[in-house]
């Protein structure tokens, strides 16, 4: 398990993280910490995000993934 309660990494774009807000993603896992993973329902500036698991998401297979960061100790997968 993660030692980090909220890190992302360096290569992941802020500005995802701006235009969506820091509040959305510290939803997204809380609500992971229930079983659930969740997804924004909007791409931004090409991007989606997952959080939850560390596997990519079927629904996403035609796009890029990295692992983003941990929040809350659940995964943050880039969908790109």
């Amino acid at each position: 398990m993660n030692k980090c309660f909220f890190k992302l990494g360096e290569r992941f774009q802020y500005k995802w993280l701006f235009i969506r807000g820091f509040w959305r993603i510290l939803y997204f896992a809380l609500i992971a910490k229930f079983g659930y993973v969740s997804t924004n329902v909007n791409e931004v500036n090409g991007y989606r995000i997952s959080v939850g698991t560390i596997t990519p998401l079927e629904e996403y297979a035609s796009y890029k993934h990295k692992l983003a960061g941990w929040v809350f100790y659940e995964p943050v997968l880039l969908y790109y």
